[in-house]
């Protein structure tokens, strides 16, 4: 039985004057809830977070950084770890902005930084976003737009948690689902990112997210059989994707790079085991696919 258990907070930005989105929004926000979290939690400043004393209680490097022992199973080998939030921002870029609504999902222990998470936006509402740095206002709400702050008072039992389950039924069903792929989704086939991708490589994807959050930050029991991925049939139907880049500012490669994925919608349908058909399911609800931190890989799934 793969466990994850998840919450999620809704932020309304309301920006002082019209904003120009210069970039993907979901990419701004990410950088500024870093740089303010750092800001607000760091205490040694020069020293790298792999060796820091304080990385495995420091807020920053704990949400941010996400570093993990190099002999953790579920990575064997990494000592950075898939992030214990998302973002959902999928206002696009080159638009002006009155106001900016956010998603930001966390997962098991990420849970207990959201606190962290909403005065770190708050303090990066005084200095601005985008190239011009419009200063906004936040305001948070839990899933039923209930308000959640009132001042520094943060009602964290207002917040909705949600656990959804992944059981380890290797049992053959034939199902159909259409994805449609809200913020662009991006995985490895053969080797490389592309719209070209067979339902084998997407259902792995899948499994493969839910595997990964469940081994790090919640419950992961695997038996022998759900692991392979070798016996899907399922295929790719009506497929009505385009590839999308989107160009951001990388300060650790101090230069302008392109991260890209697919958007639209497709059909996949077929034979594999029911464990998988679980998996897509509930990336409905935790996205899939690489740089879900960015406000990648949000997908809505409905079956046929």
């Amino acid at each position: 039985m793969l466990s994850i258990e998840t919450a999620e907070i809704i932020c309304k930005i309301t920006f002082s004057q019209p904003a120009l989105a210069d970039v993907y929004p979901a990419f701004v926000l990410r950088s500024v809830f870093g740089y303010y979290l750092r800001r607000m939690h760091c205490v040694t400043h020069d020293t790298d977070c792999s060796v820091c004393v304080f990385r495995k209680t420091c807020a920053y490097a704990r949400v941010f950084e996400s570093i993990i022992d190099k002999n953790t199973p579920v990575l064997p080998g990494r000592d950075k770890a898939s992030h214990p939030f998302r973002i959902i921002a999928d206002a696009k870029p080159g638009i002006t902005l009155q106001s900016l609504t956010a998603r930001i999902q966390f997962f098991g222990s990420g849970i207990d930084y959201i606190p962290h998470t909403i005065f770190a936006l708050r303090e990066a509402g005084k200095t601005g976003l985008f190239r011009a740095r419009i200063p906004y206002t936040l305001s948070v709400f839990a899933g039923n737009d209930v308000p959640i702050e009132h001042g520094d008072t943060i009602e964290l039992d207002a917040i909705p948690r949600t656990t959804h389950h992944v059981t380890t039924d290797t049992v053959t069903r034939n199902k159909t689902y259409t994805v449609q792929c809200k913020t662009p989704v991006r995985f490895r086939h053969n080797g490389k990112h592309s719209d070209d991708f067979l339902a084998s490589d997407f259902l792995t994807a899948c499994i493969r997210r839910v595997q990964t959050l469940a081994g790090l930050y919640g419950t992961a029991q695997v038996r022998d059989g759900t692991t392979d991925h070798n016996d899907i049939q399922a295929d790719i139907t009506n497929r009505q994707l385009r590839w999308i880049d989107y160009t951001r500012y990388s300060v650790r490669q101090q230069t302008a790079i392109k991260l890209g994925g697919v958007v639209g919608s497709f059909t996949v349908s077929g034979p594999a085991p029911a464990y998988l058909w679980q998996a897509l399911e509930t990336c409905s609800y935790i996205g899939t696919g690489k740089n879900t931190s960015f406000g990648f890989g949000d997908i809505m799934v409905t079956e046929e």
